[in-house]
């Protein structure tokens, strides 16, 4: 009988340890649930910020490329009249030569 009663003891102990790791179970994901809805919040609200920043960004690189595809196209008429200047001078050397 006593053996009997021990079991049992032992059973409603182990039982109440399972029951009690059971309920720091619950808190635990419960803890972990609010935890990843508090990060998914925080995440989201942060987000709008990053785009901001991403759109500046796209701006800034557009403005950016126009600008060197207008400084390249300045470059090219400068080197087109630089080379028409050539030209001209080579004619006005040729016509300022004495003739021997």
């Amino acid at each position: 009988m006593e053996m009997k009663e021990k079991d049992l003891i032992n059973e409603a102990k182990e039982k109440d340890n399972i029951e009690k790791s059971i309920a720091e179970m619950k808190q635990e994901i419960t803890s972990s649930a609010t935890r990843t809805k508090d990060l998914d919040v925080r995440i989201s609200e942060a987000r709008a910020p990053i785009d901001a920043l991403e759109e500046e960004r796209r701006k800034s690189q557009n403005d950016m490329n126009a600008k060197i595809s207008q400084a390249q196209h300045a470059a090219q008429e400068f080197n087109s009249s630089a080379d028409k200047l050539a030209l001209i001078n080579k004619g006005v050397e040729r016509t300022a030569e004495p003739a021997n």
